[in-house]
């Protein structure tokens, strides 16, 4: 972690304002650089701020909040995703890691950035991480990944079900290349 270099400062967070305690906000995020230069599309971003209740007596967020944030992020994004037209499916959670960097602190803003990483028949998997952020500037810290494979399925049956191709147009935009060929077949 220590060895690596300082990410680049992205207009988007020079000018944002500060949030409150409790308060949320939807931040759209300038696209990442992939190996070999050619960029990551734009991921989806929510922001928001840690709260007392969720961190121990020594102000650090509890490992178990990680994947709450996920949630929160997810969430916000499929909100997002419907307001567009995206049809309200089910998805249940089939695996979940999280592999933590550095600590969260309590009253910390942080940005929750999602990406598409694959679209299969029934499932697909996501990629969250959380970013501190900072008024410094130039500070964009990355503090854990979380990887998610979510399946589509019948409420009733319990059973996994295609998704369908409207969902996967949805998600065009936050998809990876090799994503991109399952939407686009």
């Amino acid at each position: 972690m220590g060895d690596q270099p300082p990410r680049p400062v992205r207009a988007a967070a020079r000018f944002e304002p500060e949030l409150g305690p409790g308060q949320d906000k939807l931040v759209p995020m300038a696209p990442r650089a992939r190996l070999g230069g050619a960029p990551w599309p734009q991921p989806f971003s929510h922001r928001f701020r840690v709260r007392y209740a969720e961190v121990d007596p020594q102000a650090v967020v509890f490992n178990s909040r990680y994947l709450e944030y996920a949630d929160v992020v997810v969430s916000e994004f499929f909100r997002a995703r419907r307001a567009e037209g995206m049809p309200d499916i089910e998805f249940h959670i089939r695996k979940a890691e999280v592999d933590y960097l550095r600590p969260i602190r309590l009253e910390e803003l942080v940005e929750g950035r999602l990406q598409v990483e694959r679209i299969g028949n029934s499932s697909m998997a996501m990629r969250i991480e959380l970013h501190g952020t900072s008024e410094e500037k130039g500070a964009d810290d990355l503090r854990a990944v979380i990887a998610l494979v979510q399946v589509h399925v019948d409420l009733d049956s319990g059973e996994a079900r295609r998704i369908p191709d409207s969902m996967r147009q949805a998600f065009a935009p936050f998809l990876g290349e090799s994503a991109k060929e399952t939407v686009d077949a």
